[in-house]
């Protein structure tokens, strides 16, 4: 018998999120929370059952064991915001990974919890992916590389090897980034970039070559 998860969010990236569950089947997913939403609205057909409150009273009905979550939030600063509001409840949660079964992920690489891997990305040996970060669709991630908690890779973003990229980071659809790159944390590559120095923290950087052109706030949107 399969598992049940939580999900929490029902937009975009949550269905996404859906169907590289439903891929996967290690687990079945039982309702989604989300804070925006009504209760009863459905995304792929999975009803909205209640906000983050409710993981509380789910929290009781599965004590000992705890209750499974995927954050499928794709602005990396409002996930992370979402899983400290989870975290000050202070329940017994378990963040699930999701992989989906059609990325090819080495077996020499470390992925953390609450983080997923989309169709068609590619994770060479010795990468460390950080919890609640996002790999998506058709990404590729060479060997050696670090990424911190809460980052995001976007479609068809290519990283070589030994990049290292700081909590939050953001790297845009089609970007590419040569080896040995630093990218700092709260930083966003551009759509189509192609970064060939390292980017230092809290910039927007967009270009071939990169250039950073702005200082980005805590929190700034990056997601449209």
């Amino acid at each position: 018998m399969q598992a049940k998860v939580y999900i929490i969010g029902s937009s975009g990236h949550a269905k996404v999120v859906i169907d590289a569950i439903e891929a996967e089947a290690n687990y079945q997913i039982a309702g989604l929370l989300d804070d925006f939403k009504m209760v009863g609205e459905t995304t792929l057909g999975y009803p909205v059952i209640g906000d983050l409150t409710y993981i509380s009273s789910l929290a009781i009905l599965t004590e000992p064991e705890p209750v499974n979550l995927f954050i499928a939030v794709g602005d990396n600063f409002n996930r992370r915001a979402i899983a400290e509001k989870i975290n000050a409840m202070g329940k017994k949660v378990n963040y699930i990974r999701v992989l989906h079964p059609k990325a090819s992920i080495s077996k020499y690489t470390n992925i953390g919890y609450g983080s997923i891997v989309m169709a068609n990305a590619t994770l060479a040996p010795e990468v460390q992916i950080g919890s609640h970060t996002i790999i998506n669709h058709n990404a590729s991630v060479d060997h050696d590389c670090i990424l911190a908690a809460f980052c995001s890779i976007a479609p068809g973003a290519v990283l070589s090897g030994n990049v290292h990229l700081g909590e939050l980071t953001a790297i845009g659809t089609g970007s590419n980034i040569i080896e040995k790159i630093t990218v700092g944390h709260n930083s966003v590559i551009g759509a189509g970039a192609t970064v060939t120095h390292s980017i230092d923290e809290n910039q927007l950087a967009i270009g071939c070559p990169a250039k950073a052109i702005k200082i980005r706030a805590m929190g700034e949107k990056y997601l449209k």
